[in-house]
């Protein structure tokens, strides 16, 4: 029997303008709170490859529901929402990850309701950039549809949740004011380093 390996499948990355993006506005923002991953060893390709398929696989599902927009640029940042629901003017954010469903549920077991103080608390990144989203596309209402690929790290299985959020005006214009202030000093990073 004869083996070998052949080089792993990559989807293709989804186009984006040169420019600043709001992601690198997060990620300028991670590193200055120190809250920034620091895996610069991590190869992230598989990672985001699963991101992508996931929003491919909702695209798919959801292509009546919701449309995909364009790039949108405000301020001089330039951003990218997953989709928006048009019936009731909510934007879509969808997220895959590897990390535990736990910290989040309000108690056990894992069927249990999502405590969202502690989901923004944990996924801080995800709101400053689903805030921006809402602001630019001029709502208050987003739609988490989070696939936990590996659950609760104990026998789950993936779970996958979906989580709506009405945020206040002043929230949005408070968050807007922090990225803005943020993006005056974010360097531009390169493309494919985007996630």
């Amino acid at each position: 029997m004869k083996t070998w390996e052949s080089s792993p499948i990559s989807l293709p990355p989804v186009p984006r303008t040169g420019g600043l993006h709001l992601s690198d506005v997060l990620n300028y923002m991670e590193i200055t709170m120190g809250t920034d991953r620091g895996d610069d060893d991590v190869d992230y390709t598989q990672y985001r490859n699963l991101g992508f398929a996931w929003e491919y696989y909702l695209d798919a599902v959801l292509q009546d529901l919701v449309e995909r927009p364009t790039e949108i640029t405000e301020d001089g940042i330039i951003m990218t929402p997953d989709a928006i629901d048009m019936e009731g003017w909510v934007v879509e954010e969808w997220k895959a990850t590897f990390k535990s469903i736990r910290p989040v549920l309000s108690s056990w077991p894992p069927h249990s309701e999502i405590d969202i103080d502690a989901f923004e608390y944990n996924y801080w990144r995800w709101f400053v950039q689903v805030k921006s989203y809402c602001r630019v596309m001029d709502t208050t209402r987003c739609r988490f549809r989070v696939l936990w690929i590996n659950g609760t790290y104990a026998g789950s299985g993936p779970i996958q949740r979906v989580i709506e959020i009405d945020f206040t005006s002043r929230e949005l214009e408070e968050n807007w004011a922090m990225v803005t202030n943020n993006a005056r000093h974010a360097p531009i990073e390169n493309p494919e380093d985007r996630c």
